[in-house]
């Protein structure tokens, strides 16, 4: 028996990453870091399931890309 064929998931366009990645930069500027707890690597990870539409936004405000 297959599997079932999973829906394509849609990416964030372009300006949600660049609205992204400027939230980011301001919120390191002002404070270092939001999740100190975090490795370099769980932020990659974080960014990319973000762009897979499979998380939370990497900023960590709000769940998925298309809220």
């Amino acid at each position: 028996m297959t599997a079932p064929a999973r829906k394509p998931v849609p990416r964030p366009d372009d300006e949600a990453i660049q609205r992204e990645i400027a939230v980011s930069l301001a919120i390191r500027e002002q404070y270092v870091t939001n999740h100190p707890g975090d490795t370099f690597e769980q932020g990659v990870a974080a960014a990319l399931l973000w762009v897979l539409g499979n998380g939370e936004l990497p900023n960590g405000e709000a769940k998925g890309w298309m809220n």
